[in-house]
């Protein structure tokens, strides 16, 4: 399973990490976590973007995002972008507070071709 991770602030006090997970025909039909962590509450809104490849083969990777508390959503294969906030979020996602700790976004293997896919997600967390 190769994982490779890039982290940098866009803006001061934006974070905004990519991570690439490559899914292997054998995790076929199980849940995968991506974690990342939120050092502080100072953040107004999480944005997650994601792809994958291998579509044309038949890969279907469907996302949710968890916070450290419980699951704050899911959207299946619906959606390649997805956002929660203190106030709104997309539907399917809760809003409320974004407490600091280890997030992750979840992954459902779905369909995985034999020669597997890579994903790649992308997460931006907006100072409030």
């Amino acid at each position: 399973m190769a994982k490779s991770f890039t982290q940098h602030e866009a803006q001061p006090g934006t974070l905004h990490l990519i991570q690439e997970r490559f899914i292997t025909k054998e995790e076929e039909q199980t849940y995968i976590e991506v974690p990342f962590e939120v050092a502080n509450e100072r953040f107004e809104r999480i944005e997650i973007r994601y792809h994958y490849d291998n579509r044309s083969a038949g890969s279907v990777v469907d996302i949710g995002l968890k916070s450290p508390e419980r699951i704050v959503g899911w959207s299946g294969g619906a959606r390649d972008s997805f956002f929660v906030g203190v106030e709104k979020a997309t539907p399917g996602y809760l809003a409320g507070s974004l407490p600091a700790g280890t997030w992750a976004v979840l992954l459902g293997a779905y369909r995985v071709p034999e020669a597997g896919c890579r994903v790649t997600v992308e997460i931006t967390a907006v100072p409030a």
